[in-house]
């Protein structure tokens, strides 16, 4: 998962609520990507 990319290094919780919002980001990218594709 996205997030695991993070849990490797040393992060502070600060940093971890960035990393965990980034990736709630590109999931909605993705999702809306799949909703307005036309196939």
């Amino acid at each position: 998962m996205c997030i695991g990319r993070f849990q490797k290094g040393r992060f502070r919780e600060a940093q971890l609520t960035v990393a965990v919002s980034y990736c709630q980001s590109l999931n909605l990218v993705a999702a809306w990507r799949v909703e307005h594709t036309v196939i």
